[in-house]
This record gives structure tokens, C-alpha cells and sequence, in this order.
């Protein structure tokens, strides 16, 4: 059976410091069916030159100014002509070299998306988040750089950019509605830079949008609990900005939980999801 054409769309803007970190998990992979595309958002710190120094080996790249991440994340989808498509944007990487590979040698490729584990990076350690059963509970238990999902889907529902951080959680969520079959893989899959990530600093818009793809927008009990999460989080902010470095960190280390890779104890902040 031939193996299937994957694409790789990497979004970026004035990365120029984790760039390269990011397209050289992509390049370096094994699998020797990756077609790479970088989408620049008009970047002007350098990160340019560094796509220009790898430009022979990419399938398609831009630079040029447009309407956010997820019109950036579109405009990827556009170019894309793999079976499947993985989102791998600057900041984040491929766990290992071997990542496509290991994936596309046990999965049915029968499903609509293939998800699998996330290495969460913060300045305090990490933390691996396991891919948990799509139910309609959560619609999108796992992160976007750890899932892989059928380029037609995409082409055809893409992301709806009048959302800000949860444009990808409405496309799964479209998908589970219409009864796209999802596949779990035990596997890490992705390095995930969680401190400064869109949804990790917008907590609370993240909570309200996807309570506005539910459909839960009517409902006054669910506005005013955005609203008291809304203040739960900045008070929470505030506390650990203007408490002393060592507090703080012994407030946090009160959300850690154990590093299920090492085995030793790595530290997360799980207020931030």
C-alpha cells in the first residue's frame, strides 16, 4: 500500500528566534513523504532569510501581510495537495525525527483525524498532555499540532476566522457533529510552547468561544459564568504578578502534577488549561 502524501504548514510572524527550530523538525523528519509549507505573515526581524536558507526543500512559501493566524492557517490549506495536513506553526516541533513515520505505520487510515499526545513547554518544566476521547463533552480533547486531519475536510470547512483562538476547536467540532471518526494514537507527537500560546494567554475569550460554537451564547447562567471566570482569572493574574517570585512559585507548584514520560516531577502551571 502506497504511504500517503503528508503536508505540514508552518504560520509564522517576526519568529525569528524559533523558526528555524521549527522547520528543521519538519525537514528532518524520516518519513520521506512530506510536502512543507510556510505561510509568512510579512515578517521584518529576519525570519525571511531563514525560510529563504531552506526555501529548496519547502513545497510552497509566502511572505505577505494577512488577517490573523487562522487566514494564515487558511491560506496553508489553499496550497495544501497531501491526504493529510498537520499544523506545526513557530515555537512548536515535532517531539522526535520519527514522528510522522511511527504515526502513519499504526493508524487506520480510514479516519478523518488522527490525534495523538502534546509536550507542553513552560518556564517552569513541562508536562504531557495525553490525548483524551473525543465525546460531545470536548470537542477537541488534544492540541492541533498533535493531530493530523483530512486535507478535504479542511478544504472544505477551513477555519472560520471571525474567532480569535477557537477557530480550530469549531472546525473539530464540525467534524464530530457530521460523524467524522477520530483516532487516538499513543504517541507524543509535538512540542508545544504552552506559556505563551494564543489560547494559554486568552483564557477567557477561549472560554467563551467555545461556549459560542456549542450554541450556549443564549444562556444567561453560561454568560455569567464566563463573566465570574472572566474575574477568577484576572484576580489570579494580578495575585501572581505582584506576589514575590518564590510565593508564586509555591502557588503554582500546588497545580503540578507528575511528569508521565520520566517518571520525575516536572512542573505545570494548570491554571492555564
Amino acid at each position: 500500500m502506497d504511504t500517503p502524501i503528508i503536508s505540514v504548514v508552518t504560520i509564522c510572524y517576526n519568529a525569528v528566534e524559533c523558526i528555524e527550530e521549527t522547520m528543521l523538525s519538519v525537514l528532518n523528519q524520516t518519513y520521506d513523504k512530506v510536502e512543507y509549507i510556510v505561510i509568512d505573515g510579512g515578517s521584518k526581524d529576519g525570519t525571511v532569510d531563514i525560510i529563504k536558507r531552506y526555501a529548496h526543500r519547502l513545497a510552497y512559501w509566502t511572505s505577505e501581510p494577512d488577517k490573523g493566524i487562522y487566514d494564515a492557517m487558511n491560506k496553508g490549506i489553499q496550497k495544501a495537495n497531501g491526504e493529510w495536513i498537520n499544523f506545526m506553526n513557530a515555537g512548536d516541533t515535532f517531539y522526535s525525527s520519527t514522528v510522522i513515520q511511527e504515526v502513519f505505520s499504526k493508524v487506520s487510515l480510514s479516519s478523518d483525524i488522527i490525534y495523538g499526545d502534546t509536550c507542553l513547554s513552560f518556564s517552569i518544566g513541562q508536562y504531557i498532555r495525553e490525548g483524551k476521547k473525543v465525546t460531545d463533552k470536548d470537542y477537541m480533547p488534544f492540541g492541533h499540532q498533535a493531530s493530523f486531519s483530512r486535507t478535504r475536510l479542511m478544504k472544505t470547512y477551513g477555519f472560520d476566522t471571525c474567532y480569535k483562538v477557537c477557530a480550530d476547536y469549531k472546525f473539530f467540532y464540525q467534524i464530530y457533529k457530521i460523524g467524522g471518526k477520530f483516532e487516538y494514537i499513543d504517541l507524543i507527537v509535538s512540542n508545544y510552547e504552552a506559556e505563551a500560546g494564543l489560547s494559554s494567554v486568552n483564557t477567557s475569550l477561549l472560554k467563551y468561544e467555545r461556549g459560542k460554537i456549542e450554541g450556549k451564547a443564549s444562556n444567561i447562567f453560561w454568560l455569567l459564568s464566563c463573566i465570574v471566570f472572566y474575574i477568577l482569572s484576572l484576580l489570579k493574574r494580578v495575585m501572581l504578578y505582584v506576589l514575590p517570585t518564590s510565593i508564586a512559585n509555591l502557588i503554582k507548584k500546588s497545580r503540578y502534577k507528575k511528569d508521565v514520560q520520566t517518571n520525575s516531577m516536572i512542573f505545570v502551571f494548570m491554571f492555564i488549561h
